[in-house]
């Protein structure tokens, strides 16, 4: 079995009602980080409020890391990667929160 995670990642800030985030931003810094995925557009619902939001999908994150990002963040594996990713987006992109969901799988490449 795999780990599929995906990442929810709003664009609207956490400041403001109106999109702030441009899409290809979080593409680009996801693209340090993480060498495979697939992006897909999506609409959310947060705190009362609809927002425009990108979700990346990976299967094996811990395998499909970049070696900038491994160099960078990752700390002899003492936190977990996938935290490591949501922290950073978050920060980056102004977000309350961004949410992961993991799930074991059966994938094929």
């Amino acid at each position: 079995m795999t780990t599929l995670t995906e990442f929810y990642i709003g664009l609207n800030g956490k400041d403001m009602k109106n999109q702030e985030v441009a899409p290809e931003q979080v593409k680009d810094t996801i693209s340090e980080m993480v060498l495979g995925g697939t992006f897909k557009q999506a609409e959310g619902l947060w705190m009362g409020d609809f927002e425009n939001t990108l979700v990346f999908e990976v299967a094996d994150l811990e395998g499909s890391l970049t070696e900038q990002f491994k160099e960078a963040y990752v700390d002899g594996g003492t936190e977990k990667v996938f935290q490591l990713v949501k922290e950073r987006l978050e920060n980056e992109f102004n977000q309350e929160s961004v949410m992961v969901k993991q799930v074991d799988a059966d994938i094929h490449f």
